[in-house]
């Protein structure tokens, strides 16, 4: 059977980049894909960077900016996950690692705390999107016996434009409970057919639940419609 496998090593802050050691080992034939993402403190991902493909036998010593002038000052972690795939298109042995870091005006600080562990819990179940005269409301139930911080963000944007408005939320979900949401939707939206995306995740889980609707603008009067 062939074998993949990818190991990350001194993972670091380094100045204003990330800093780390990616082998993969295994087979000729398989390969390692990595990726970045950077969370703040409450778990809500702000970047994510795809790092690309490498083969069995190789090696990076990499050294990756950090968004440092896009975040807020505060707590950050930055987390490399690795999946390893051997030659016969199996699982390989992939890898993850994280580590905190500080922002405080645009500048990068390391920090001597423990990254969290990301999770995989399941996310809120959310309801279809509904309108509320301006507003954009959804309902949100929890599947955890115990009160969770979730993260939502809502996504509007013209249909097929590619250009998408984002904004953030979150609260405090009680165990079991079915809770609403809102988001205000923008001012003077023009006439067209919009998408609208609402994403949903338990705080430090990595695990996403979306509601999907589309937006029909006319003459100042919005409706929800199919997707």
């Amino acid at each position: 059977m062939a074998t993949a496998s990818a190991t990350i090593t001194n993972l670091r802050i380094e100045g204003q980049a990330l800093a780390f050691t990616l082998a993969v080992d295994g087979d000729e034939g398989g390969y390692a894909e990595a990726l970045m993402v950077v969370y703040d403190a409450s778990g809500t991902e702000r970047e994510r960077t795809d790092l690309g493909k490498m083969a069995t036998g190789q090696s990076w010593d990499a050294v990756l900016d950090l968004p440092a002038s896009a975040l807020d000052d505060g707590d950050y972690g930055a987390w490399v996950f690795v999946t390893a795939t051997t030659a016969d298109n199996q699982y390989g042995t992939g890898a993850e690692q994280g580590v905190s870091f500080l922002v405080g005006r645009n500048h990068v600080y390391p920090s001597t705390e423990r990254a969290d562990k990301r999770a995989f819990t399941t996310p809120p179940t959310l309801s279809p999107l509904r309108l509320e005269g301006s507003w954009l409301v959804f309902d949100m139930t929890s599947h955890e016996t115990f009160d969770v911080e979730v993260h939502h963000e809502f996504g509007i944007g013209i249909q097929d434009s590619g250009d998408i408005q984002t904004f953030h939320g979150e609260e405090l979900l009680r165990a079991g409970a079915t809770q609403q949401g809102h988001y205000l939707l923008p001012e003077n939206l023009a006439d067209g057919r919009y998408i609208m995306i609402i994403t949903i995740q338990n705080e430090g889980s990595d695990y996403i639940a979306p509601a999907v609707a589309g937006l029909q603008v006319d003459g100042g009067v919005v409706t929800v419609v199919p997707a």
